[in-house]
């Protein structure tokens, strides 16, 4: 098998800050993206989103059709 079950995982999504607001002179200011500027990480992140909500509902989707094909029914 191929794939793995997303709840084995426990990585958490990379930051939303891009590398050009990695390093500072203010440390304050260090990993911090300007609330102007959004970043481009953040649409990764929420492609990962996405595809575990869609292997979610995928897995459901199968599991419950497999499971309705080989039940077998005693009436």
């Amino acid at each position: 098998m191929c794939s793995q079950d997303t709840g084995s995982f426990t990585a958490e999504y990379p930051l939303e800050v891009d590398d050009d607001f990695w390093e500072n002179d203010d440390l304050q200011l260090a990993f911090r993206q300007p609330p102007d500027k959004p970043s481009t990480v953040t649409a990764f992140n929420l492609w990962l989103r996405l595809t575990d909500f869609t292997a979610s509902a995928l897995h459901c989707f199968v599991s419950h059709v497999f499971c309705d094909r080989f039940t077998i029914s005693f009436t």
